[in-house]
């Protein structure tokens, strides 16, 4: 009973306090509050990026740092059941299906881009999107699977999406192609991938293809 007591004459002072000064009316206000961040790998990551579960995952490697590169020159004797390989064929076209997997480790339904940024000096060899059927420009072309993503197995009607733009609830993922229009030159380039909440308004969903 005492407590209840001066739990309703702290009330009755608060209230008469706001009366004598205006509802609501400070200057100001300075509170520190603490923030943890934890970088984790790219494996480990919201938006978990890493090597898909199938043969194609040795052209995906992992830094030091947990960032994952995708490395299409110089395999070892380690990476491949031949003996080692330095490369794509000269003058070829090199599909290589489900290289990158990308997963909305998250809390809420992002959606998730691949963009070729332009470098601050050089050229970036990276297209996002597939190569045009006629006369594709010699380049990497980094594209999403068009097939239905891992979560959807079993799905009657899975959920499809387009090449460069695609919509992940919580804990949907989907894998990465690529294709390499080859001559006889090296390539080298950057693939950004953003993922934005704000974004995901179902328009990226293309559930007719």
């Amino acid at each position: 009973m005492q407590r209840r007591k001066f739990v309703v004459g702290l009330g009755a002072l608060a209230s008469g306090s706001a009366a004598a000064v205006g509802t609501g009316a400070f200057t100001s206000v300075t509170a520190d509050r603490s923030v943890s961040v934890t970088v984790a790998g790219d494996a480990n990551a919201y938006l978990a990026l890493s090597s898909s579960s199938g043969s194609n995952s040795s052209y995906v490697e992992t830094t030091s740092d947990g960032e994952v590169e995708l490395n299409l020159d110089s395999l070892d004797e380690s990476d491949t059941s031949s003996s080692g390989t330095g490369g794509v064929n000269p003058n070829a076209t090199t599909v290589i299906d489900s290289v990158l997997t990308i997963a909305n480790q998250g809390t809420q339904k992002v959606e998730a881009d691949l963009n070729a940024p332009a470098p601050d000096s050089g050229t970036n060899d990276v297209t996002v999107g597939q190569p045009s059927d006629a006369s594709p420009s010699d380049g990497v072309y980094i594209y999403y699977d068009t097939d239905e993503d891992t979560s959807d197995s079993g799905d009657p009607n899975p959920q499809r999406f387009n090449d460069t733009t695609v919509e992940l609830d919580t804990g949907e993922s989907i894998d990465v192609d690529v294709t390499v229009i080859s001559g006889t030159s090296d390539f080298t380039g950057t693939l950004e991938i953003e993922a934005d909440a704000d974004d995901a308004d179902g328009s990226a969903t293309d559930s007719t293809t």
